[in-house]
């Protein structure tokens, strides 16, 4: 293939060249280890320390010698050296009986000397992750959960110690697969990782959602000790070495035996480095997703792999490594993108495909592949495959296949490929692919499947080598999603004569079939043009525009009982806002939860739908009047000297919101005496509050997050006391129907917490 980019569609396309066959069984590299069998490398050296603050305080994490939980232990040592401290874990096995929250960490040095267990009864483990307040991250519950700031793990030089023990075979040996905990997340700002060694975890390592962290010298053994990587039986799924959702992350030095991806960068990842490592057993390569899964949408930017071996033949068996080396994959019916993606300098040694780009992947465990209603797919864009060598092996899956077809199964896959492009139309630019050496496993050249009528005209006579059809028929896809849409958004209209707007709640007319609540204004409606704020998510904060948006997973997930969501959702919500903008006291006074119903009444809390016309939820009366109303009196001045918000959380739930999604309007945009309209809610059976309806205004700029996923949130202020003009003050915003959204679409749920926050 040339080494140019290529506007793909969907097909499969490689070149084949001579490269002799790489023999015998694989070695860790010599630079991993020195001759003691140790970890190179100078003891407790960090040369990425972010931090130059001292740490004036060493704690020793004590150790029960009977064989009982550390747990205690441990959360001691971490609540007693939360700040610049050193925390040191003695040359012991430590048990971690019970998952652990280590958080609020700050310029911390964990030197990880010691061994830590996990129970080793399968059950024990299912309990505990079942009723943990662990943070979730994308795929499972973590045992430990870690989050600070300028924190570093380092563990022992020595091979036999620094080791996190999963006890993963027994499950393995089962099939169990669930309640299942992933080992760990590290949510750290300025973090550092090193020498750490994940032995028989259960299923996923590391999960890395932080910013600036650097890893170095990772060991993961997730190869089972009776099983083989071409068979089911006692088969290691789902063991990744890395999840990267963070931004601006290095890993350097990695050697792994795993049965899923070695490195997996996911929804939210940018600006990731993942260079010198080794994948051995069935390791799922180094991958790029999977995106979109519900229709979400989700991104990533800015990845190098670089400088790595893909080895099959581990334990010296003749066996190959199941998925490619470069993978990307895509939920059916996805949307997002992930750019700007590089792999370079690889080795293969009897894989099954060199390469790997599919927009079809799916949950084999929940049935067939799903139907795409939507015709959408995660778009591609500047993906490189630079310098590939190595020969493949034959066996073109592994013991993941579990159903018939096999997930990663394409139509024409019948032996290893090197590479395979299973993209749709329309959905991918500027793939290159260079100085590609893969030859089969016999030695003769490879071949590879390429639907030729996806080619343009004249590719077929310079690819060197002839194109065999891949599919049989093609989806129509729909265009990627625009960085602007022009929809028709509902103002408010000034009453006539001066006379106070008003407006009755939880009553609502219904003879004239619109459901419309009793009202003494009019109402306009105005084409505006709403911004995608894809790809410029954080250019917009609370202070500077009003609204914020934010990836963080929620714990709780059902969304369907009053007091659940109070006493589930409010407290887990108020630590997220919290953390966000620092306040010290956070009180929800309500939520709604709205459910788009076409041709239903929204007459009853119960049956809110999403409101289409643009608001602000409090005016400055009735947010002091919140605090009057919600807080103790006693505490009421102290809290209204000093600044106060009401902030709105709001949330996509079950699916992504591609359906009547929010727009938000830059408050640098708006002009709050000109463009509000106080406007009085009159309640049944309690005193009227009041809130801004927003007048039409050709100055304002209006934006909107394309496909928010349950995954996301968005913090809305609709008050702040800071109103000298340094910050923003509040944000209008409405529901809107937006004219691009395809038909079948799932219809929007959405939750809304209501929050006084405090300083």
């Amino acid at each position: 293939m040339k080494s140019r980019g290529l506007p793909l569609t969907v097909f499969f396309c490689v070149t084949a060249a001579i490269l002799p066959a790489c023999a015998g069984n694989p070695v860790l590299p010599d630079d991993h280890f020195n001759d003691k069998g140790d970890f190179g490398g100078e003891h407790w050296s960090w040369p990425h320390d972010h931090s130059n603050k001292p740490h004036i305080k060493t704690c020793i994490v004590k150790h029960n010698r009977n064989g009982k939980d550390d747990s205690d232990n441990i959360l001691a040592a971490f609540k007693e050296c939360q700040t610049n401290s050193i925390i040191e874990f003695q040359q012991v096995e430590y048990n971690a009986f019970t998952p652990i929250t280590l958080g609020g960490l700050n310029n911390v040095q964990v030197r990880f000397n010691g061994n830590l267990n996990l129970p080793q009864d399968i059950g024990a483990v299912q309990s505990a992750i079942n009723i943990t307040k662990n943070q979730p991250s994308t795929y499972a519950t973590p045992w430990f959960y870690i989050d600070g700031t300028d924190v570093s793990i380092i563990g022992s030089n020595h091979f036999q110690w620094g080791r996190f023990n999963g006890h993963g075979q027994h499950w393995w040996d089962l099939g169990n697969r669930t309640l299942r905990p992933q080992l760990a997340t590290f949510n750290v700002t300025n973090g550092f990782l090193k020498n750490l060694k994940v032995i028989k975890p259960v299923a996923w390592g590391w999960n890395l959602p932080g910013r600036n962290i650097h890893v170095e010298n990772h060991y993961v053994d997730a190869a089972p000790t009776n099983g083989t990587r071409d068979t089911t039986t006692s088969f290691p799924f789902n063991t990744d070495g890395f999840n990267l959702s963070g931004q601006n992350i290095t890993i350097d030095g990695y050697y792994g035996h795993n049965g899923d991806d070695c490195i997996s960068v996911i929804n939210g990842a940018k600006d990731i480095v993942a260079k010198n490592g080794y994948c051995g057993f069935s390791s799922h390569g180094l991958s790029i997703g999977s995106l979109g899964k519900g229709g979400a949408y989700q991104t990533v930017q800015n990845v190098l792999f670089k400088n790595w071996t893909m080895d099959g033949a581990v334990y010296g068996a003749r066996a190959t490594s199941y998925h490619p080396f470069g993978q990307f994959k895509s939920w059916t019916g996805g949307s997002g993108f992930a750019d700007n993606v590089t792999w370079e300098d690889i080795t293969l040694v009897g894989v099954s495909t060199g390469i790997f780009i599919t927009q079809n992947y799916y949950d084999q465990d929940k049935g067939p592949r799903p139907a795409n209603p939507n015709n959408s797919s995660t778009l591609v864009s500047n993906f490189h495959y630079k310098n590939f060598k190595g020969t493949l092996g034959t066996n073109w899956t592994d013991g993941t296949c579990i159903s018939n077809p096999c997930w990663n199964y394409v139509a024409g896959l019948d032996e290893p490929k090197a590479i395979i492009f299973d993209l749709y139309p329309n959905t991918a630019v500027n793939i290159t692919v260079s100085d590609i050496h893969i030859k089969a496993h016999s030695g003769s050249n490879t071949n590879v499947l390429c639907d030729p009528t996806t080619l343009e005209p004249g590719e077929q006579d310079t690819l060197g080598f002839q194109a065999r059809k891949l599919l049989t028929s093609h989806l129509k896809m729909t265009s990627p999603p625009p960085a602007f849409v022009t929809a028709q958004l509902t103002f408010f209209v000034q009453p006539p004569n001066g006379v106070r707007a008003f407006q009755h709640i939880n009553h609502v007319n219904t003879g004239d079939g619109e459901g419309d609540r009793p009202r003494n204004f009019e109402r306009e409606q105005r084409d505006v043009v709403v911004e995608n704020l894809r790809g410029h998510e954080d250019e917009y904060k609370l202070d500077n525009a009003g609204f914020q948006l934010i990836k963080e997973v929620a714990r709780h997930t059902s969304f369907v009982n009053d007091a659940e969501i109070k006493q589930e959702y409010y407290p887990e919500s108020a630590e997220l806002i919290k953390k966000i903008t620092g306040a010290s006291r956070v009180v929800f006074f309500d939520h709604t939860i709205r459910r788009h119903r076409p041709g239903e009444v929204d007459d009853g809390p119960d049956r809110r739908q999403p409101v289409s016309q643009a608001h602000v939820d409090q005016t400055k009366a009735s947010s002091i009047a919140r605090v009057h109303r919600h807080l103790p009196p006693e505490d009421v001045d102290a809290l209204l000297s000093r600044r106060f918000q009401i902030i709105n959380l709001w949330r996509p739930i079950k699916h992504a919101a591609i359906d009547w999604p929010l727009a938000l309007c830059d408050w640098k945009s708006v002009d709050p005496k000109n463009d509000t309209l106080p406007v009085a809610l009159v309640y049944p059976n309690r005193e009227p509050g009041e809130t801004y309806g927003i007048k039409y205004n050709p100055a304002q700029r209006w934006k909107y997050f394309y496909g928010m996923s349950p995954e996301e949130a968005v913090l809305i202020k609709c008050f702040d006391s800071i109103q000298d003009g340094t910050v923003a003050v509040f944000t209008p915003h409405t529901g809107f129907k937006d004219p691009t959204t395809p038909a079948g679409t799932p219809l929007r749920e959405s939750i809304e917490l209501r929050a006084l926050v405090f300083y």
